[in-house]
């Protein structure tokens, strides 16, 4: 049984605080360090891509932390020269845990979406209307070629650019639109074929 999300956060934070090394002011006047402040700004951020990778919450808590502590003993980030790098090479840390421990494990179904991925919706929908949903979009996530989900979880779930993207999948900005847009088309026509979504 894991920890709760902020218990498991807070001591990760409380961690790169202690270890993290403040970084000299770049060219433009922004650190770059891992610091409580980039933690606070982007962990939760890098846990529901984790999630939308490993499919269980757990495992995105831990791929989370142990991303944040790798960057830290390495001082991977500290090197950097801008804040958009060193959110490129968070994501692509968590990407490269997250798929380490789907092949240790295998892939698995979705679980359902917690409390921490997704907030009860007052669109009309029952309790099993919405479990309906999420699993046909889970299902639809899951048939989509790797290159497409992997941009469109990171533009959703990861909130990333274009660019910042193209940095992590090794891609051009214009392949990531494309891939985004083909994800979103091809759900969205899964999703009416099922009927979960209405057509206009």
């Amino acid at each position: 049984m894991s920890m709760p999300f902020e218990s498991a956060m807070s001591d990760a934070k409380e961690f790169v605080s202690e270890t993290a090394e403040p970084n000299p002011e770049t060219e433009t006047g922004e650190s770059c360090a891992i610091d409580a402040r980039f933690f606070d700004q982007y962990a939760h951020q890098a846990t529901r891509y984790a999630m939308s990778l490993v499919q269980c919450w757990a495992d995105a808590e831990e791929v989370t932390q142990e991303a944040f502590c790798k960057l830290i003993q390495k001082r991977t980030i500290a090197a950097v020269s801008s804040e958009s790098a060193a959110k490129a090479i968070l994501f692509t840390t968590v990407r490269n845990l997250s798929v380490d421990q789907l092949r240790k494990h295998g892939r698995r179904k979705f679980e359902p979406f917690d409390e921490h991925v997704i907030k009860q919706s007052d669109g009309g929908l029952s309790d099993s209307g919405l479990e309906k949903l999420e699993s046909g979009i889970n299902q639809a996530i899951l048939d989509l070629p790797d290159e497409w989900a992997d941009s469109l979880q990171l533009k959703v779930n990861g909130g990333l650019s274009y660019e910042e993207i193209a940095e992590v999948l090794s891609a051009t900005k214009n392949q990531v639109r494309i891939w985004i847009f083909r994800a979103r088309k091809q759900l969205q026509a899964e999703l009416k074929k099922s009927g979960l979504l209405e057509t206009q």
